[in-house]
C-alpha cells in the first residue's frame, strides 16, 4: 500500500505518531513562576517535550494531540483516549473561540515501530477499543505521510515564533 490505502470514510484509518518537538518548556507550574526570584527562575530545568498526534488519513482533521515529558506506551494511550473523545471542553477552558469535537472511534490504526506502539500497554488499549493495529515496514516515513507532514509544519511554521524555541541540530539553527 506504499501509495495509501484506499479509504472511504472519516475515522476509518488513523495515523498516530510520535516525535520530539522543537520547543524548549519550563518544568514549572505557571502560578508558582510570578513568586520567584530572577536566580530562582534560573534555576528551573528547560526541557524539550515529546507530542503524540493522531491524525484520521481520511478527512486529514488532526483527532488528538497529547505533549508529554518523555514517550511511553502509558503517553501514547493517552493520544489514542483523546482520539475518541469530544475535546471541546479542554479546547475551552484553554481560551479556544471554537469547540475541538472531532473524534472517532478506532477502526484501523497505523503506527511506526516506536517502543510505545509496540508495548503491552497499547495493545491492549487497542483490543479494548476493538481497533485493529498495523505498524509501517521500519525506515519507511512516507507511509505515513500525512502525520510526518504535521510534525514538520509544526517545528517549521507553529514554533517558529515561540519563546523556548531550540532547533533539531547545530546545522539547522544558522546564526539564528
Amino acid at each position: 500500500f506504499e501509495r495509501g490505502i484506499p479509504l472511504q470514510f472519516p475515522g476509518e484509518h488513523i495515523q498516530i505518531d510520535e516525535g520530539k518537538i522543537d520547543l524548549m518548556t519550563l518544568a514549572t507550574t505557571t502560578f508558582i513562576w510570578e513568586y520567584l526570584t530572577e536566580e530562582q527562575r534560573k534555576k528551573i530545568a528547560r526541557q524539550r517535550r515529546w507530542m503524540y498526534l493522531a491524525i484520521c488519513g481520511t478527512t486529514k482533521c488532526i483527532l488528538a494531540l497529547h505533549v508529554c515529558k518523555n514517550p511511553s506506551g502509558a503517553e501514547a494511550v493517552k493520544c489514542l483516549a483523546l482520539a475518541t473523545r469530544d475535546k471541546s471542553d479542554i479546547a475551552l477552558a484553554a481560551g479556544a473561540k471554537d469547540t475541538w469535537h472531532h473524534h472517532c472511534g478506532l477502526s484501523f490504526v497505523s503506527t511506526d515501530q516506536g517502543s510505545a506502539f509496540l508495548s503491552f500497554q497499547f495493545a491492549e488499549a487497542m483490543a479494548a477499543l476493538g481497533g485493529d493495529h498495523d505498524t509501517a515496514s521500519g525506515a519507511t516515513p512516507w507511509l505515513r505521510g500525512f502525520v510526518e507532514r504535521v510534525f514538520g509544519t509544526f517545528n517549521t511554521d507553529l514554533f517558529q515564533e515561540a519563546n523556548g524555541r531550540v532547533f533539531s541540530n547545530p546545522a539547522e539553527r544558522g546564526d539564528f
